[in-house]
């Protein structure tokens, strides 16, 4: 997409972290109609604070469009283009500045039980070493936004719904993801306005483990041990 004669990317999913988001880039880094980078799965534009605390200003927030565009320079032409940042969703700032940067652009989000997903951050974090709290209650306690308040959907998408037309907004749930992959890779497709697509390993077991980066493509049909 051109606005103002500056590329513009065509869709974000903004969220959630924690719902299938590494499973669902690296499939779509495989659609022959999409171009989806192979630099950075999260980029962070559009994030005033770092995810890893939502406490931290984050360094790459807003950088010029040339340095965020280069995620995508090696697309090719017929291609749409776009990222997914899970935690777009639950930062104050993430609706406006997408918004500004491109009215047109197609946002999506899946949504997992907000307890679930909430416990998972946690577990995540500790694997992780960016969790030095003890237990997931005082982790609640000290770091609400992080642990809690990125789970408050609602309150989290109100600020797109009140920006962005309906049709350009596409919520999507984990648990049709888990029931039935393909029909979820289907409404997805669908609402980027793609072909229908599944890599040729789409079936194929892998061994997972507990960490994100170890989740693939299985995830899609229930084999993958979720925490």
């Amino acid at each position: 997409m051109i606005v103002n004669n500056e590329l513009r990317i065509d869709f974000i999913g903004i969220g959630t972290g924690k719902s299938g988001t590494t499973c669902l880039a690296e499939i779509l880094r495989q659609h022959p109609d999409i171009y989806y980078p192979a630099k950075r799965k999260e980029i962070n534009y559009f994030n005033a604070l770092l995810p890893q605390d939502y406490k931290t200003s984050n360094p790459d927030y807003l950088k010029s469009l040339g340095w965020y565009h280069s995620f995508f320079e090696d697309r090719k032409e017929g291609q749409i283009c776009g990222e997914i940042t899970p935690s777009y969703l639950s930062m104050q700032n993430a609706a406006k500045d997408i918004f500004a940067y491109n009215p047109q652009i197609k946002i999506f989000t899946i949504l997992r039980n907000p307890a679930e997903r909430s416990f998972s951050e946690y577990l995540f974090s500790m694997q992780n070493g960016v969790c030095p709290y003890k237990n997931y209650e005082e982790a609640i306690e000290n770091n609400p936004a992080k642990y809690l308040s990125t789970s408050d959907y609602y309150k989290n998408l109100v600020p797109f719904f009140k920006l962005f037309p309906n049709e350009n907004i596409g919520i999507f749930f984990f648990d049709d993801m888990k029931a039935d992959g393909k029909k979820f890779l289907e409404t997805i497709y669908n609402f980027l306005g793609v072909k229908n697509y599944l890599p040729n390993d789409f079936d194929a077991p892998v061994n997972v483990g507990m960490q994100a980066k170890s989740q693939r493509l299985n995830n899609f049909i229930g084999k993958a041990k979720m925490f």
